[in-house]
């Protein structure tokens, strides 16, 4: 009975998204053997995009206060986490705007969580282009003891929690309201918060959504060669070691784990590298090729 269901609080992000917003909304409203709310909050659009919510004949979708400009995907999510009441839910996850769910993309996640006795949940994808090319998007490799000091666990749209530890999170998130809106990875952020509190996170070696890939969508696939002279870019312009140390600076000050040294260091040294570059990412190419940058000096 739908009353025995579990509840389930949807929160999306929502920018400039007329193009597929309802394709997304219709795949998260047919989710099976789970009762959901969609909680959306709409960053200030030159498009469509709240008419289109507002035009919504649902009861299962609740739309924010609208009218402020967040600037980025993470502080809309920031805003969402703060002004959403899901404590009436039993499990939490996140959206985007602008790809195709699976129908068991939540009751499979829950029914993983529930029996691995799991805190969150993140999963594999699949990459899909609109010439009709797929490819899926592996991020299931095994966790590293340091790992979530330098990624996230897998697309933020692909995140479920347990209510109870995410509200642990929200009050984290309202004591450091000002340093947390200057990362601009809430799903990288979350990762390493539950990781370092010693909650358990199950990556699924399986995909549970489409994952749009388009020029608008701010991180995508990251596959390609272009994806990866970005990638060396964000690297050698010291964004992702700036982002590194702001996330460990902030988890070191909770007296949490944190990688010896990361914070004295400004991110990490060339020693720290060497010593723990098999701990730093979960795909081990991708951890060589971190400690690779630290000592030709581009880190």
């Amino acid at each position: 009975m739908k009353s025995e269901m579990k509840k389930v609080a949807i929160l999306l992000a929502a920018y400039n998204g007329e193009r597929y917003i309802a394709e997304q909304l219709d795949s998260i409203l047919a989710q099976t053997c789970v009762s959901v709310h969609i909680f959306i909050s709409v960053d200030k659009s030159s498009d469509q995009t709240l008419n289109i919510l507002n035009n919504l004949n649902s009861e299962n979708v609740t739309i924010l206060p609208y009218g402020n400009r967040y600037g980025n995907a993470a502080r809309n999510f920031y805003r969402l986490i703060q002004d959403v009441d899901f404590s009436d839910y039993d499990f939490i996850g996140f959206s985007d705007q602008d790809d195709r769910w699976k129908s068991d993309k939540l009751s499979r996640g829950i029914d993983l969580i529930e029996k691995t006795d799991s805190d969150a949940y993140s999963s594999n994808v699949t990459a899909f282009w609109e010439n009709g090319r797929s490819k899926e998007i592996i991020k299931s490799q095994p966790q590293k003891k340091w790992d979530h000091f330098f990624e996230a666990a897998g697309p933020g749209c692909t995140y479920l929690f347990r209510t109870e530890n995410f509200t642990q999170f929200k009050e984290f998130y309202k004591k450091n309201q000002q340093e947390i809106s200057a990362i601009t990875h809430h799903d990288w952020l979350i990762y390493a918060w539950y990781r370092a509190s010693g909650f358990t996170w199950l990556i699924d070696e399986n995909s549970s959504m489409f994952y749009r890939q388009h020029g608008s969508n701010e991180l995508g696939a990251n596959k390609g060669i272009k994806q990866k002279f970005n990638r060396i870019k964000r690297i050698k312009n010291k964004n992702f070691r700036a982002e590194v140390l702001k996330i460990s600076k902030l988890i070191h000050r909770q007296k949490l784990p944190t990688p010896p040294g990361i914070v004295e260091s400004g991110g990490g040294n060339v020693a720290f590298f060497l010593k723990n570059f098999n701990q730093t990412r979960r795909k081990p190419v991708e951890a060589f090729f971190l400690a690779f940058c630290a000592v030709i000096g581009i880190y």
